[in-house]
């Protein structure tokens, strides 16, 4: 059965090693100017120390299969929700409803008005959908990966704990 786990970021753990790896060598997951491991590196760890508690979503056999995070996160204003989703398998009812909490206690511990995520994978998006996240805007040739350019989506969520609405 999958779950969600505190995820490692430490530069030497097993978690920090396949993330990275998948990061490198999965379609569509990074920019072409961040796929120099100097850079994956340098932005990773600037990342992890600024971002809300990353979790790692893991399949029935405890692989790593999922990451996601909030991160840059202006209190009472917004933050932005990432995440990458390789393992099919990690994503099932339960981890959907801790998910839904993670993003609520980011929001309402940081006041936040919304949030927001922005994604070349349509696959990502049919799960944002599901999370409460409505599409916002297409940038036609806004994602470089592979070298060309492809649609990147901006999806958003809206909360009520900043102030009045």
């Amino acid at each position: 059965m999958a779950k969600c786990r505190r995820f490692d970021s430490s530069l030497t753990s097993g978690d920090t090693s396949e993330f990275t790896f998948h990061l490198q060598h999965d379609a569509g997951y990074l920019p072409d100017v961040l796929k120099d491991y100097k850079r994956l590196i340098d932005k990773y760890s600037m990342m992890m120390q600024t971002c809300c508690q990353p979790w790692g979503m893991v399949n029935g056999a405890g692989k790593l299969g999922g990451v996601f995070f909030v991160g840059d996160v202006e209190f009472g204003h917004e933050g932005v929700f990432y995440a990458w989703l390789w393992d099919p398998k990690v994503y099932t009812s339960t981890t959907h409803r801790f998910m839904d909490g993670y993003l609520c206690h980011v929001a309402e511990s940081n006041r936040l008005d919304r949030m927001v995520c922005r994604t070349p994978d349509e696959r990502l998006l049919e799960l944002l959908e599901r999370l409460g996240f409505k599409l916002e805007g297409r940038f036609a040739r806004g994602y470089r990966c592979g070298g060309r350019s492809s649609v990147l989506y901006q999806a958003r969520r809206l909360f009520n704990f900043g102030g009045v609405v």
